[in-house]
């Protein structure tokens, strides 16, 4: 599935500001959560961002916010 409209979770909660915390050098950010959906942007560690852990999927799928650039990203922990 591909879609140029990110998908918005059902529920987003709080927002939280963090510095990105990931394991790799980059997550990237889709328009949906899975692999399959197009790719928008790039989430660099420990870069500022603001996410929302109440929206993580069943499967690790988070809303990130950063700049202009709002999607899902996957293996992402946030951290000040």
């Amino acid at each position: 599935m591909t879609t140029d409209t990110p998908v918005l979770p059902a529920t987003l909660g709080t927002p939280q500001l963090s510095l990105a915390g990931t394991a790799q050098a980059f997550v990237n950010i889709r328009t949906g959560p899975g692999t399959s959906y197009r790719d928008i942007g790039d989430l660099l560690k420990f870069t500022l961002c603001t996410y929302y852990p109440q929206s993580r999927t069943k499967d690790g799928w988070v809303w990130i916010e950063q700049g202009s650039v709002k999607g899902l990203g996957a293996g992402y922990a946030g951290h000040i």
